[in-house]
């Protein structure tokens, strides 16, 4: 186990495939079965580079394929016993003071090391009771390693092995699926256009402050999959078995996920200029962009065009005259339906669609919501 923690790579959490660190108040008290020398789960790593020698199998560069959480508590054990043992002084301090004391005087120096104070705290009241910290972690540790893994294989097993655990955030399980374009659409969109992860902050969260260009990427995805599907689709475990099922009937080019990122980045500007506050909080709705792009595919479908030349229509009908979505009324109208009857995600996503099918088709100068969210979609 010393070995494994001492040659972490610095970036071993920020693997795309991996979810970021989560609460858990259980692993927090891994400290306890490290120094009750308790049994650890087997750690699954992924690597391109074995090494054998006379039988001696030696890894590199690798990454957390599963136990990552474990792995985080691990390290910060670690970082914990290497700061005592960097700072004698503080052994001293604490048994002139008290522990507390000690700890909260030296409370920047163990932030800067990544190191933990409630932990420091718990080793130090094991040194007392004479405890050798230099030996906690001179274990043998079970690794299960995987050579040569593809990246849609790492996605599958990474889903697979956290089946029975706390379950994966959907949003994020449909990211990991795309993730090899993510790095892509921030460098090649020409405006400036932010992509957020789900692991690093939720989508409801990004809506709350969203500063103009910055979308959450399962809402990209939300829109790549409901322009391919000319419907708005719904991110859902139904949804999830069905993309890994057969990838390539949910996938558009990347020159056309280029064009619909570009687009969003060039509405949203508009509609930020046109609408404020109002248009940063509607097009960083999932339902809107669901929807939006479900009504651009399905338009693109009906009239026999490319996605590029729908997008293009779409471009001079709502970019270009942001004044047709009346979005000030939008809230209003949605708030007058009686949602105990009905499924208003569902509706939400469907009365997009429609609306903004009304302007592409030209069967309207600018949306009546009112009109559009009572099912009255014909003039």
């Amino acid at each position: 186990m010393n070995d494994y923690l001492q040659d972490l790579p610095d970036n071993y959490k920020d693997w795309n495939i991996q979810r970021g660190i989560v609460n858990n108040h259980y692993l927090d008290k891994l400290i306890d079965t490290i120094l009750q020398s308790k049994h650890i789960p087997p750690l699954v790593l992924t690597t391109d580079n074995v090494e054998v020698n006379d039988n001696v199998g030696t890894i590199s560069h690798f990454q957390v394929l599963d136990g990552l959480q474990r792995t985080h508590r691990l390290k910060l054990i670690y970082n914990s016993v290497n700061f005592i043992i960097k700072n004698p002084k503080i052994i001293s301090d604490a048994k002139l003071t008290n522990i507390l004391k000690a700890v909260r005087a030296y409370s920047s120096s163990i932030k800067d090391a990544n190191a933990s104070s409630p932990i420091i705290r718990k080793l130090l009241s094991e040194l007392e009771a004479g405890k050798d910290l230099g030996e906690i972690f001179n274990f043998d540790q079970w690794v299960e390693v995987w050579e040569n893994l593809s990246v849609t294989e790492q996605v599958n097993k990474m889903l697979l092995l956290n089946a029975g655990h706390k379950s994966v955030n959907k949003k994020h399980q449909i990211e990991i699926i795309f993730h090899n374009i993510l790095s892509k659409l921030e460098e090649e969109v020409e405006y400036n256009f932010n992509i957020v992860r789900e692991r690093n902050i939720s989508s409801i969260s990004i809506n709350k402050n969203r500063p103009v260009g910055q979308f959450s990427f399962s809402h990209i995805v939300s829109g790549m999959l409901s322009l391919d599907q000319a419907k708005p689709v719904t991110i859902n475990s139904n949804l999830l078995s069905k993309v890994q099922e057969d990838i390539d009937n949910y996938s558009l080019s990347y020159e056309e996920i280029l064009l619909l990122c570009s687009f969003l980045a060039k509405l949203d500007y508009s509609l930020e200029s046109e609408f404020g506050p109002t248009g940063l909080k509607w097009l960083g709705k999932e339902v809107v962009i669901s929807g939006l792009f479900g009504a651009i595919g399905l338009f693109t479908e009906t009239n026999d065009l490319t996605i590029e030349k729908s997008l293009d229509i779409a471009k001079a009908k709502l970019i270009n005259n942001p004044h047709s979505l009346s979005l000030p009324d939008f809230d209003n109208a949605r708030n007058n339906l009686d949602i105990s009857k009905i499924n208003i995600g569902k509706i939400n996503k469907l009365s997009v669609t429609n609306a903004i099918i009304q302007i592409l088709e030209d069967r309207t100068d600018i949306i009546d919501w009112n009109r559009v969210f009572a099912g009255d979609f014909n003039e």
